[in-house]
């Protein structure tokens, strides 16, 4: 896990009531589970702005991938696959490098709300996962 991963979920912990997601994520290692809701705007930004590994930018570029959008459509859950499953299909991307974009993605989603959303953001990441 990259440092820019663990900075911003160390920043979800003071929403977190009884580990740190940290935490969390490692006793749901196998997946994750998260909404995604982000506007038109922030579903056309590119994916530069994830600040993802070169190797899993270079993947997602590769493989035509351009804006937060693309992506999104390409993890969409589809035949009762999961998003990590979606990704693995991606020429040259490995498991680690899907949980990346997986997390960076959740990142992204955290970073870009609004202080007095972040708290349920959190708490629904929890629920969900629960």
């Amino acid at each position: 896990m990259n440092e820019r991963i663990k900075q911003i979920l160390n920043e979800m912990d003071p929403y977190m009531s009884e580990c740190t997601m940290l935490e969390f994520l490692a006793r749901h290692r196998k997946m994750i589970y998260f909404n995604i809701s982000l506007t038109k705007e922030q579903m056309e930004e590119s994916i530069s702005v994830l600040d993802m590994s070169v190797r899993a930018n270079n993947c997602l570029l590769r493989s035509g991938y351009t804006t937060i959008g693309s992506l999104v459509r390409a993890i969409a859950a589809k035949e009762d696959a999961s998003s990590k499953q979606q990704l693995l299909k991606i020429r040259s991307l490995g498991r680690k490098t899907a949980e990346e974009m997986l997390l960076m993605l959740m990142c992204y989603q955290f970073k870009i709300l609004p202080e007095h959303e972040k708290g349920q953001y959190v708490k629904e990441i929890v629920i969900m996962n629960s």
